[in-house]
């Protein structure tokens, strides 16, 4: 896979393959683009082959982007939910020990738009920058939700674990995941 794709399965299926075709039609010129889909790769029933398949990491490491769907751009539901800014904050963390010569990949985020959704977003960058930024602003990894407690518990230890060795653990990831998104608008606009 080229792009990990981190979205949110609160969101509609549709919206997030029309998503991708509009990023391949607009990107295209870079080159194939292959993406690694949870739903794909991940056992969803509880036990060994799925926590084998929740070390994501791995995966990460070796894409060359992190795609996640803004949908609804104004209050992105992946920016709420624990799964999705721990895949964010997992593929800051590979490009920062990429550059550190530690190998891998990884690194960039890609943001990729509802289609219906596209004239309003860059509407925003253009008009209303502000509500955007408060967008990103809103994210805090400590209030976001996820669907099984255990994987909340066990993120959150991960999360520490990282303060441990060095980060301040949430506040890093909140800080780390905002700068990332904004870096990736200028690049957008």
């Amino acid at each position: 896979a080229t792009h990990f794709v981190s979205h949110s399965w609160a969101g509609s299926w549709v919206t997030l393959v029309r998503a991708l075709e509009a990023l391949d039609r607009d990107g295209g010129a870079s080159g194939a683009r292959f993406y690694w889909i949870d739903i794909f790769a991940v056992c969803q029933h509880p036990g060994d082959a799925q926590q084998a398949d929740l070390c994501f990491e791995r995966v990460i490491a070796r894409t060359r982007r992190t795609t996640v769907l803004l949908e609804p751009w104004d209050a992105p539901r992946a920016l709420t939910r624990v799964w999705c800014l721990f895949e964010l904050w997992t593929t800051l963390r590979c490009a920062d020990e990429a550059e550190r010569g530690g190998g891998g990949g990884g690194g960039r985020l890609e943001l990729a738009l509802p289609e219906a959704e596209s004239a309003s977003f860059v509407d925003a960058l253009i008009f209303r920058y502000d509500d955007i930024l408060r967008a990103i602003a809103a994210i805090d990894v400590e209030r976001a939700d996820a669907t099984v407690a255990a994987d909340r518990a066990r993120i959150f230890a991960q999360i520490r674990s990282a303060a441990d060795q060095g980060s301040q653990g949430f506040a890093t990831l909140n800080g780390a995941v905002k700068t990332a998104l904004r870096a990736e608008l200028l690049e957008v606009g």
